[in-house]
C-alpha cells in the first residue's frame, strides 16, 4: 500500500498499530501521526496514539507507593486528547476503563464515573 501509495492512511495506521503491539514507541508514533496528518477525521489512528500514551502513562502508576509519576501524568493528558478526538467519531467502549484511570489520576473522578457509566449502558 506504502509503495503505491493507495490507501496511505490506512497503510500508516496499520503500522501504527503494529508498533504500538510491539511497543517501539517512537516508531508507533510516527505512523500515528502521519495517519492523522493525512486523514484527521479518520478516527483509528487517534485511537492507537491515545491507547499508546496510556500504556506508556501505565508505567508511572504505582499504587502502592500510592503515586503517580509527572511523565505518566503527561502521558495520560495526551491520551485523553487523542481519545477525546476519536470518541467524536466512533464510541471507544474498549479504552473507557483505561479513559477513566487517566482521568482519576489528574484529579477527574467526576468525568472518570461518567465513562464507567459509559461503560456499562
Amino acid at each position: 500500500m506504502l509503495n503505491t501509495g493507495k490507501d496511505l492512511y490506512y497503510a500508516h495506521n496499520l503500522k501504527c498499530n503494529v508498533f504500538v503491539q510491539l511497543y517501539k514507541i517512537d516508531l508507533a508514533k510516527k505512523e500515528c501521526e502521519e495517519a492523522i496528518k493525512i486523514d484527521p477525521a479518520n478516527w483509528p489512528a487517534q485511537a492507537n496514539l491515545g491507547y499508546l500514551y496510556y500504556a506508556l502513562a501505565q508505567k508511572g502508576f504505582n499504587p502502592v507507593a500510592g503515586g503517580t509519576t509527572a511523565e505518566a501524568k503527561e502521558n495520560c493528558q495526551k491520551a485523553l486528547e487523542q481519545l477525546t478526538k476519536a470518541e467524536r467519531s466512533h464510541p471507544l467502549r474498549f479504552l473507557y476503563d483505561g479513559w477513566a484511570r487517566c482521568l482519576d489520576v489528574l484529579g477527574n473522578p467526576d468525568e472518570a464515573n461518567k465513562i464507567r457509566l459509559r461503560l456499562n449502558s
